[in-house]
């Protein structure tokens, strides 16, 4: 699962100047992880849908947010897993009637 991150605020807080010009910027990385992943073939998630970065920085998250992203994550991951989880079940009954 690659995992983009949310497009940073404003340049705005303790980090304005630091990343002049990274708001704009970061807005095409869910675009670019996703590409990635495609080529990886493998699973990819825009957690600029599910969250935001804080309003003290612009650029990390709260804790309400790192929860509100494993939530997110926890799902993805569930959905990736269950064919495998499916075909384990299925194993299982197949063992169990053979016994």
């Amino acid at each position: 699962l690659v995992a983009a991150p949310p497009p940073i605020a404003a340049e705005s807080g303790v980090y304005g100047e630091r990343f002049s010009g990274a708001a704009e910027r970061s807005h095409g990385l869910a675009v670019a992880y996703r590409a990635v992943a495609e080529e990886w073939n493998t699973r990819s998630l825009d957690l600029g849908v599910v969250s935001q970065p804080s309003r003290i920085d612009g650029v990390h998250l709260d804790a309400d947010q790192h929860s509100t992203v494993a939530d997110a994550m926890a799902r993805e991951v569930a959905r990736i897993l269950e064919p495998y989880e499916q075909k384990r079940r299925c194993i299982q009954i197949a063992d169990h009637q053979l016994a």
